[in-house]
């Protein structure tokens, strides 16, 4: 009897713990869907329709720390800081080893609030959390570079590539050794941070203006003009394409790029400047001091920089 009683309560057990198991089951696989809907919208710049479904799924699961770490997320893309590092920090209260949201912390402190040492706290938490976590080894090595530290900013960037080969660590090694001088080294990292993505827009730019430093003209046009075709509305390719052609002697080609860059931005000052030394060059003075000092209004530091080229 006893043994029949013990067998009874063990099946009972059972089945409460395959119930709990599969409740628990069932709700991440819902949350996990909600975030890969809300990630779809928010890459696509519907942030309300992003936010109600997150709302909705919020009041159903309070406690869900990936839940507030979705909607501190699109804050941030929809650029709301104040309200994304309060979600995302209430995510870490909910789960306090969640690297992941240290890491965004970590990143938002960094390139939105340019608190350099408070945001490089947060990364490393993320990697006292997660040691094979590359992300923060990659921010971390942009602040030391921004800090003038390059050898910490090259064994960040070191550390990364030991964990996961990635396209953009590639590229910030190769832009560290752009600012170094050592352009062989640079070729070698943008070209393999190409290979792993091709359609890497910073990369390629960043080679197209490694081929103009290494006064490979016809190249550093080449390279441009696959970036424009990734991205035909990005006014930094038009510019870049329109100082190579300049170099070049170009110099209609040259107006034609920079004018498409400054339809985009009619404020783009340093296109103004780039375009007044064009026209200085092909000899219209009147002109070239016209937007000379249209650039000057728009970026007054702009001013210590000669128009002549």
């Amino acid at each position: 009897m006893l043994y029949k009683i013990l067998f009874i309560l063990f099946v009972l057990i059972l089945i409460v713990d395959l119930s709990i198991f599969l409740l628990k089951f069932l709700k991440v696989r819902r949350i996990k869907k909600i975030e890969t809907h809300t990630n779809k919208l928010i890459s696509k710049k519907e942030y309300t329709k992003a936010e109600e479904l997150l709302n909705k799924a919020i009041v159903k699961f309070p406690n869900d720390a990936h839940l507030h770490y979705s909607m501190g997320y699109l804050k941030y893309k929809a650029n709301l800081i104040d309200d994304s590092i309060k979600e995302l920090s209430y995510a870490i209260f909910l789960e306090n080893k969640f690297s992941m949201a240290y890491y965004t912390i970590g990143y938002i402190l960094f390139d939105k609030l340019g608190k350099n040492e408070e945001a490089k706290k947060y990364l490393n938490q993320a990697l006292e959390l997660n040691p094979k976590y590359e992300k923060p080894y990659n921010v971390l090595g942009v602040i030391c570079e921004e800090e003038g530290n390059t050898q910490a900013a090259k064994d960040a960037f070191e550390k990364a590539l030991k964990i996961n080969e990635t396209s953009d660590t590639y590229n910030n090694l190769g832009l560290l050794y752009i600012r170094l001088g050592e352009y062989d080294k640079a070729l070698q990292n943008l070209n393999k941070a190409i290979q792993l993505e091709n359609n890497n827009l910073e990369a390629i730019i960043n080679l197209g203006n490694l081929y103009g430093l290494m006064q490979d003209y016809d190249l550093s046009c080449k390279t441009l003009t696959n970036a424009e075709e990734l991205d035909k509305n990005n006014k930094y390719v038009k510019y870049w394409l329109g100082c190579v052609y300049y170099l070049k002697g170009e110099f209609k080609e040259a107006i034609n790029k920079l004018e498409e860059g400054l339809k985009i931005d009619d404020k783009f000052a340093i296109a103004y400047l780039q375009l007044a030394m064009v026209y200085n060059k092909m000899g219209d003075k009147n002109k070239a001091n016209e937007i000379y000092k249209y650039a000057i209004e728009l970026d007054p530091q702009l001013k210590n920089t000669e128009k002549n080229g």
